[in-house]
């Protein structure tokens, strides 16, 4: 969506004025809704919300077409797929396939129903890349208002030749100078071998090393190496054999991340002098205040209200029970 115009537009008491609003269809299909967000100086109505809609009309029903072919074996022949082209609601369609350009990928369009229904038959053929395929290619609709439609397609080929590991990882400094191998590995045996490499980037430099069955790739990283903003770091490697005479290996930077045993980020928030609770260590106690001893019993003297010359009662035994009658003495 793209808006025209100026944004710090001034309006008078009762003015009015207008936005042109672009939405871009491309790519769309079926309804479309989107939403502008408009701020003024007025009290009332500081903020105030605009929506469009509409809706875009495609030539072909459903998705945008792409043809899968899934994984592709290196001695495979020619592989065809076939997807189907339905009229969408701007009308009836005639597709016509345009030159693709593409070695090794052909298409062809056949009629089922006139202006309706049409089969699109796209066809790979070796010699295959090394790894992947990716590409678009167009298609004309007949419809003046979507006149082309991109097709995608994708398939997933065997390497024909790769490196152990698929990519060169390095760190994100270098305080002293650093080498980083990766081993490549051919599909099947046979003379085929690596006969140079080099990298985008003249700081670094990668050298091929011959080992006993197999080639190396060392990459060589000085000391104190920092990388351009928005770089992307590339081994391009070259090859004596026919099918893949290069490829390529990239070069990718770690991510820093926290150490083990690292101390959180401490709270700046925090108040100086006062422990934060979330940081207290798990073997942090509460400090007890020592009990007071509780106070001595003392048994005051009880004086007697017994009558002189009057025997003292004896005392009962509280400890002792006192004899039950017994259930048989009435009997």
């Amino acid at each position: 969506m793209r808006l025209s115009g100026r944004s710090d537009r001034l309006l008078a008491p009762g003015q009015s004025d207008s936005v042109k609003v672009t939405l871009q269809s491309k790519g769309r299909s079926g309804p479309l809704s989107k939403v502008i967000r408009v701020t003024t100086n007025d009290p009332a109505n500081k903020n105030a919300t605009l929506t469009c809609k509409g809706s875009v009309r495609s030539a072909f029903a459903g998705r945008a077409p792409s043809v899968g072919f899934g994984q592709i074996q290196r001695d495979s022949g020619s592989v065809t797929k076939t997807i189907k082209l339905k009229r969408g609601d701007a009308g009836p369609i005639t597709p016509e396939v345009l030159p693709i350009g593409q070695p090794g990928v052909t298409a062809a369009i056949r009629e089922i129903e006139a202006g309706e229904t049409y089969d699109l038959d796209v066809t790979l053929s070796p010699p295959w890349p090394n790894q992947r395929i990716r590409l678009m290619f167009d298609v004309k609709t007949g419809i003046a208002k979507a006149p082309l439609e991109q097709i995608r397609i994708s398939a997933d080929v065997a390497p024909r030749v790769r490196t152990v590991p698929p990519n060169f990882t390095i760190p994100q400094k270098f305080p002293s100078a650093s080498d980083y191998t990766a081993d490549v590995v051919w599909d099947r045996e046979g003379p085929q071998k690596v006969v140079g490499a080099e990298v985008n980037d003249p700081k670094i430099s990668v050298r091929v090393e011959e080992g006993e069955d197999k080639q190396q790739l060392v990459v060589h990283v000085p000391a104190g190496y920092e990388r351009g903003r928005r770089q992307a770091l590339v081994v391009t490697v070259r090859t004596d054999d026919e099918d893949v005479p290069e490829f390529s290996v990239p070069i990718r930077f770690q991510r820093p991340s926290r150490a083990r045993g690292a101390q959180p980020p401490v709270n700046k928030s925090e108040t100086p002098g006062r422990t934060n609770v979330s940081q207290r260590p798990s073997t942090l106690k509460r400090p007890t205040t020592a009990r007071r001893p509780a106070p001595a019993k003392v048994t005051a003297p009880v004086k007697s209200t017994r009558p002189k010359g009057e025997p003292a009662k004896p005392k009962k035994d509280e400890n002792k029970k006192e004899k039950e009658p017994s259930a048989d003495k009435d009997r």
